[in-house]
């Protein structure tokens, strides 16, 4: 009977400890990707990706891509128009850089997205192939400066025109025509008749 309680207390110990190391064999470690620089990238900049941990021998190539989305489940998670372009080879611990140029994706990776793109190094695409990744931001979109162009405003001279002068009307004397001084001219001539007359009396007297 002690021998029974003791046979189940050990089976019973060797399926907990089973249960706590069988995963930690199943699961292989995911490799460990840096990406520099990693924030306020543009289309057509050039990033180095470096892996560690990586299988030294893959069945297909480690390659590079963007993807949206991280684990990756298929296909439509990745940009595939440079897949299989940018390649990593690894060293017997699974080391390696290579050199990726940044695909035109700022529209869905940029900083206004919901989740940052990711860099993923992988053998293959899929929930089987062993693959590593580092989020990775594009640089905001620049928004075209708007020019206002206000048109000039126009200063209208003063009027420096002077207004016409309103001549008088020229009042014209008529000319003397002499017959209102006839009066003071024979005036005049019996002045001097009389005095001439009055000067030969008194000589004419005295003689």
């Amino acid at each position: 009977m002690k021998r029974s309680a003791r046979t189940l207390v050990l089976f019973a110990a060797a399926i907990a400890l089973f249960t706590l190391v069988a995963p930690a064999f199943a699961q292989e470690a995911e490799p460990v990707v840096t990406v520099t620089p990693d924030e306020g990238v543009s289309a057509g900049d050039e990033v180095l990706v470096t892996v560690e941990g990586m299988p030294g021998d893959p069945v297909n190539s480690i390659t590079i891509s963007t993807c949206f989305t991280f684990p990756v489940a298929g296909p439509n998670d990745c940009h595939l128009a440079d897949f299989g372009t940018y390649t990593i080879d690894v060293d017997g611990d699974g080391a390696g850089e290579g050199a990726y140029v940044m695909p035109d994706l700022a529209d869905k990776c940029g900083p206004e997205a919901a989740a940052p793109c990711q860099i993923v190094v992988s053998h293959g695409i899929g929930a089987s192939a062993v693959a590593g990744a580092a989020p990775i931001t594009y640089a905001a979109a620049e928004v075209p400066e708007t020019t206002t162009t206000v048109a000039p405003t126009t200063t209208q001279a003063p009027d420096t025109t002077v207004p016409a002068t309103t001549i008088a009307p020229t009042t014209t004397v008529a000319a003397d025509d002499g017959g209102s001084n006839t009066g003071l001219i024979i005036v005049a001539i019996l002045v001097i008749v009389g005095l001439a007359a009055g000067g030969i009396f008194w000589m004419r007297s005295r003689g």
